[in-house]
């Protein structure tokens, strides 16, 4: 007859817990602008970062300091020809890993023309959301087109958002979101509109 092999009590509960240490990795740079104080500013950065043209959607991240001056860019989804997966988790990653202050966004749109879908719309209404929540405001998203086209969600009024969402944001961060939208409005205004937690 065989021994049997007891269990010891309590051992089932146990598992190993990894010990992480996150850090950023620079990878290269490049020479931009002091401040990105316009959406046209922001689109100079874009371009210069992931071209003129994709055959595919590129979602990229900019990092802003306490002053909207650049400190870390990222390509944060290589998508199909016709979406990408943007998701704040992986947004908002790299933006507390690189203390980011405030961010932008931009995603190329492959057919050149950059008309935000309601995908857009819905991408960047998460994106002020969450970013109102840790306290990193998301101050634009870019929709890149051919050549030098892009359309500002800020500066076409889609960052306004009312109804529900609208009081979670007056909630969180004691403003009503989108008062800085419109044309006029400049990234150092709208990023006043969210005071820190």
């Amino acid at each position: 007859m065989g021994k049997r092999k007891r269990k010891r009590a309590g051992t089932s509960a146990w598992r190993r817990i990894d010990v992480v240490r996150l850090s950023l990795v620079r990878e290269s740079s490049f020479l931009s602008r002091i401040r990105v104080e316009t959406p046209s500013d922001a689109h100079g950065v874009f371009r210069r970062f992931l071209g003129k043209e994709s055959d595919r959607e590129l979602c990229a991240l900019l990092c802003l300091d306490a002053k909207c001056r650049p400190t870390a860019m990222q390509i944060v989804s290589v998508g199909t020809l016709d979406g990408t997966w943007i998701h704040p988790r992986e947004i908002y990653k790299t933006a507390l890993a690189a203390n980011a202050a405030s961010i932008i966004c931009a995603h190329s749109h492959p057919s050149g023309d950059p008309e935000p879908s309601p995908e857009d719309a819905a991408v960047t209404r998460r994106l002020v959301m969450a970013g109102a929540m840790i306290g990193i405001p998301l101050l634009d998203h870019l929709i890149l087109g051919a050549g030098d086209e892009y359309v500002s969600m800020r500066e076409v009024g889609r960052m306004d958002f009312y109804g529900p969402s609208a009081k979670f944001m007056e909630g969180i961060s004691g403003e009503s979101p989108g008062k800085a939208n419109g044309p006029s409005a400049s990234y150092t205004a709208a990023e006043r509109n969210i005071p820190p937690p």
